[in-house]
C-alpha cells in the first residue's frame, strides 16, 4: 500500500470510528481482545473500503461479513443488528417499536397459550432487563432479523385504527387518493411506503409518521434486537 493510500485509509477509518454506534461497540470488543481493525479485516478476508462503508451505514452489512464477524466478536446476530438499528432510528421510533412488539406478543400469548406457558414465554422473550453484554457463545444461536411471529404488526395496527373509525381500506385509498392495490401491498408489508403516502396515512389515521415507521421496524426485527438497540438510550451507570 502506498503512503498516500495508507493515509487515505487511516483518515477513513478514524472518521468512521467517531461516527457510529456499531463502530463504537466493535471498537470496545476489539480493545478487550487486543485486536485492531486491520487485524479484524484480515481475519474476515474482506476489503477495507467497503467494510468501513458498512460501519458508517453507507451500505448494509452483507451476510458473508455477518457470518464471519459474529464468532470473532462473540455476539449474537440479534445484538449486532441492534447496534445497526440504533444508528438508523431515533429513540422514539425504537421505543414505539418495542412497545408495539410487546403488545402483540402479550395479545398473542393470552389468546393461544396457557398460563404456565405464558410465564415461561415472558421469562425468555420479554425480560425487562437490558442485556448489553453478549452471552457465552451467543453467536452460535439461530438468530434472524425476520419477524418472530406470523402477526404483521403494521397490518394489525392500521386495520384496528380503520375499524375504530368505521373505515375500510377501500375508503382509505379514496381518502388519500392512492391506488387501492398498491396501498394494500404497503399495508401488508409487501411494498415500501413512499414518503407522500406516509404523510397522508399519518393525517388520516391520526398517528405520527414515526409511529407508523415503528410498526414497520417492529415487523422487521425480533424483540431481542429491538431491546439491544434500545440499550443505547438507557442511562449509563
Amino acid at each position: 500500500m502506498s503512503r498516500t493510500n495508507f493515509g487515505q485509509t487511516k483518515n477513513l477509518r478514524d472518521k468512521t470510528l467517531k461516527m457510529t454506534i456499531i463502530a463504537e461497540k466493535i471498537s470496545e470488543i476489539l480493545k478487550k481482545k487486543n485486536l485492531s481493525y486491520l487485524k479484524l479485516i484480515k481475519k474476515i478476508d474482506y476489503p477495507e473500503s467497503p467494510f468501513y462503508q458498512m460501519l458508517r451505514g453507507d451500505r448494509p452489512f452483507s451476510d458473508i461479513v455477518m457470518e464471519k464477524i459474529l464468532p470473532i466478536l462473540e455476539v449474537s446476530q440479534e445484538e449486532f443488528e441492534g447496534w445497526i438499528l440504533a444508528d438508523k432510528c431515533s429513540r422514539e421510533i425504537i421505543e414505539l417499536a418495542l412497545k408495539a412488539k410487546k403488545e402483540i406478543y402479550n395479545t398473542h400469548c393470552h389468546s393461544e397459550r396457557s398460563e404456565e406457558s405464558q410465564r415461561s414465554f415472558e421469562n425468555t422473550q420479554d425480560d425487562t432487563h437490558c442485556h448489553c453484554e453478549p452471552p457465552k457463545e451467543a453467536w452460535q444461536s439461530n438468530n434472524s432479523s425476520n419477524k418472530s411471529s406470523n402477526i404483521n404488526i403494521l397490518t394489525t395496527k392500521i386495520d384496528s385504527i380503520l375499524h375504530a373509525k368505521g373505515m375500510s381500506r377501500t375508503a382509505l385509498s379514496k381518502e388519500i387518493k392512492y391506488n387501492q392495490s398498491a396501498l394494500n401491498k404497503m399495508i401488508l408489508g409487501r411494498r415500501s411506503i413512499s414518503k407522500p403516502v406516509f404523510k397522508k396515512l399519518s393525517a388520516v389515521l391520526g398517528v405520527s409518521q414515526n409511529e407508523i415507521m415503528s410498526w414497520i421496524i417492529a415487523d422487521k426485527y425480533t424483540l431481542k434486537t429491538l431491546k439491544s438497540a434500545f440499550c443505547f438510550y438507557l442511562p449509563k451507570f
